[in-house]
Formats: structure tokens, C-alpha cells, sequence
């Protein structure tokens, strides 16, 4: 069964259909400017759900991971991959159990507790996605899910691309003037049917997504 977060960016994407695309398309494409307006709309909104969606989805594995180790010590494949894939420095344990000195007393635990160590990757992790992930392309994806444990052979080549592609259009979108694309007329079909695919190759990516969530709640 689809996670709540699948169901709800599919239900975003059918409200943005209803209300920015015509109920009827026309073969010929002869709409009014409006429609092309609502087109470049719907693209840009559905890509900031779809944005949502992946963000919501790698941090709350990040957290559950890191609430599994302190609750129970347990630790998850979600949790090694934070720390493995963090970009922060683990050097080897210190010489002492105490601080040499009292300066260093407020970051010690983090050279000596390896749960202290999860919850900096964690933190890490959460504020770069919070506050530094700006797209869905190739590189805003594979930063989201293989921190969070996701297998690289396990992530479809074509729904890489299929998104890259997105959202490499998406930014054409949002970084230039509306008129410039309305005046190229883009098929409101072709758009639906486009957003319409790339949903189709989210949903294994969310069963994934709901496997790695379970490793983090086993007792």
C-alpha cells in the first residue's frame, strides 16, 4: 500500500490538474493564453510537491533512525548510511574519557558517544534538506536517499533521468519570464502526461522508502 505521503502528492497533483488544466483537451491545441499560463503553473507547482515529497520523506526516516538508537540502541541501516554519507569528519576515539580540558566539555560527547555522533549526522542531514535543497534533479535526489540507506542499484536508471529532466525543465520554467513559454504553446496534454509518468516511477521508490521507515521501527 502507498505511504500517506505518495497518496497525498498524487491527490496534490489531481487538485492542480482539476483547477489549471482544461477538463477537455483539444487535439488540434487551439486554446486560449490562459491555458498555456495555467501549463507553466502546473508544472512548476507539481514540482514543488514532488520536491516536498521527497524531503518529507528523508527526513522523517532520518529521524526515526535516530530516534530507534537512543530509545532502544539499536542501529538501522538508515542510521549507518547518515553517518556514512554525513561529509562530517569521525576521527578515532580520544586518548582520555574526560575532556583534557574545560574548554572542550560541551563537545566532547561528540567525540566519544556514538549516538552524540548519529544525532550530529542527523541534525546534519536535516538542516541541508530543510534549508539547502533546491530541486529534484539527479543530485538533490541521490543527496536525499542514500543518506537515508537507499541501495544505488536499487534506484531506476530511467526514473533518474525521467526526473533530472523534470526538474532541469522546471528551472527553465521558474527562472524566466512566463510569456517566453507561453509562447511556446505547451501542450497541456503532453504536460499531464508527463507528470502523470513520473508519479508512476516514484511509487517504487516510496515502497523503498516505506521498507527503510519499517527498519527504523523494529523493536
Amino acid at each position: 500500500m502507498p505511504s500517506s505521503h505518495y497518496r497525498e502528492l498524487k491527490k496534490n497533483a489531481q487538485s492542480l490538474r482539476k483547477h489549471l488544466l482544461p477538463a477537455k483537451f483539444n487535439p488540434m491545441g487551439d486554446y486560449r493564453e490562459r491555458v498555456f499560463t495555467g501549463v507553466v503553473a502546473f508544472r512548476v507547482l507539481c514540482h514543488a510537491a514532488i520536491e516536498e515529497y521527497f524531503e518529507v520523506r528523508a527526513i522523517e526516516i532520518a529521524k526515526s533512525a535516530l530516534s530507534q538508537c537512543r530509545t532502544t540502541g539499536k542501529v538501522s541501516l538508515p542510521a549507518i548510511a547518515l553517518m556514512g554519507f554525513s561529509g562530517r569528519e569521525h576521527g578515532l576515539p580520544p586518548h582520555t574519557i574526560d575532556p583534557p580540558e574545560p574548554s572542550k566539555k560541551k563537545a566532547w560527547p561528540s567525540e566519544i558517544e556514538i549516538k552524540q555522533r548519529l544525532n550530529d549526522c542527523t541534525c546534519s542531514f536535516v538542516q541541508r534538506i530543510s534549508r539547502d535543497n533546491h530541486g529534484v534533479r539527479e543530485r538533490n535526489i541521490l543527496s536525499m536517499l542514500i543518506p537515508i540507506g537507499i541501495d544505488p542499484v536499487d534506484i531506476d536508471r530511467l526514473f533518474l533521468s525521467e526526473i533530472d529532466n523534470f526538474g532541469m525543465s522546471r528551472g527553465d520554467y521558474a527562472h524566466k519570464a512566463p510569456s517566453i513559454h507561453t509562447a511556446k504553446r505547451p501542450d497541456p496534454k503532453d504536460e499531464l502526461s508527463k507528470i502523470q509518468k513520473l508519479l508512476n516511477l516514484i511509487d517504487p521508490v516510496d515502497k523503498k522508502l516505506d521498507s527503510l521507515l519499517a527498519l527504523t521501527k523494529a523493536k
